[in-house]
């Protein structure tokens, strides 16, 4: 009889991992209660409390199935759940009763209602089917799930395009404070803000520099910009101004170029691509911020966001969040060197890397 040396695991472990398996429900109780907005319902203090079968009534859900979600969610340190011990014995998890924590409460933010139904999207959810075969083919096989590419997908699919434009806006709109006052702006007269979407980091940074900035471009593609789509202007600073076009073509001839949160959507062949085509246009003496977050920071507050948002960066769009060197080493083959790693001090905010030419 042959002896089994198989390995066994140890029970409290294979509870450790059960309790990180299941985090893809996680995001899906997220994206539905921000969905239905349940945090507004609930009400908008720690104090108040309602059954899950009222709020299921405000907002159009079976009261059953709503209970089972946000006791989920209490499970996993997202609103309070009301006198648990009493309620537990009710079959019917509609009757359970739930009040707001510190956490809940920031699902009443708009912006992060936005950046939770982005997370929990149909896109985002369904391109991790194909995870595996990126891993072992070392490309992201992400058109084995989405059938294309993500940029194509999001072209036929326009709601989810919207859900993902609003939700980007979410994320910078929080962040542009902190990342504006990172580094100093007001020594350049022009500046462009590369793939800047609404305005919203441009917005402000004029804000934030009120005086040495002449002019700011808002540069993206033509149905991306606000004003050429009817919408309302961002920003109403004199100096801003927007112009279309591709970055993989040509950008605007300024002083300093913003890349916040796109070279992190390219690998490095494509994101030279998009250095060298600003160093054609970039004025003497000029600089380029790169807005990114930084992989293996010494921040450990930052390293569980960061290393995810790594790996789905990779599944999207074969592309990936870097570190110091990784960056060091993007950069070469441009024209342009490393001047500078402004780390942030805040976590999940994206830290500055200043690019000066050789």
């Amino acid at each position: 009889m042959q002896e089994d040396n198989s390995f066994k695991a140890k029970p409290n472990d294979i509870v450790k991992l059960q309790n990180i398996y299941n985090g893809y429900q996680l995001t899906a109780c997220l994206n539905c209660v921000a969905r239905l907005d349940v945090a507004s319902k609930l009400g908008n203090s720690v104090d108040a409390k309602r059954s899950a079968k009222e709020i299921a009534k405000d907002v159009g859900a079976d009261p059953n199935y709503l209970g089972r979600v946000l006791h989920t969610l209490v499970a996993n340190g997202v609103f309070q759940e009301v006198d648990n011990s009493v309620q537990i014995k009710n079959s019917n998890a509609g009757e359970r009763v739930f009040k707001h924590n510190d956490v809940s409460l920031t699902l009443l933010d708009p912006l992060v209602r936005d950046e939770m139904i982005m997370t929990g999207s149909i896109a985002f959810s369904r391109s991790q089917e194909s995870f595996t075969d990126t891993v072992v083919t070392g490309k992201s096989q992400i058109e084995k799930a989405l059938g294309e590419d993500i940029w194509v997908y999001y072209n036929k699919n326009t709601e989810e395009q919207v859900e993902f434009s609003k939700g980007m806006t979410a994320l910078t709109t929080r962040t542009s404070p902190f990342v504006a006052s990172n580094f100093d702006y007001s020594q350049f007269e022009t500046i462009c803000d590369v793939g800047g979407s609404h305005g919203v980091l441009l917005n402000e940074i004029l804000k934030t520099y009120p005086n040495g900035i002449k002019k700011a471009i808002n540069f993206d593609q033509k149905y991306i910009l606000p004003s050429m789509n009817g919408l309302s202007l961002v920003c109403n600073d004199p100096r801003y101004t927007e112009v279309d076009g591709d970055f993989f073509a040509s950008v605007p001839s300024v002083d300093c170029y913003i890349l916040k949160t796109i070279l992190h959507d390219w690998d490095d062949e494509k994101s030279r691509e998009i250095l060298n085509v600003i160093s054609k246009s970039i004025k003497p003496g000029g600089k380029i911020t790169v807005v990114e977050h930084l992989v293996d920071d010494n921040n450990k507050e930052n390293d569980l966001f960061v290393s995810s948002l790594d790996l789905l960066m990779m599944q999207l769009c074969d592309a990936r969040e870097r570190t110091k060197s990784e960056f060091e080493e993007m950069v070469k083959g441009t024209p342009f060197k490393i001047e500078q790693f402004i780390e942030s001090k805040v976590p999940h905010i994206q830290s500055t890397i200043v690019l000066c030419l050789k």
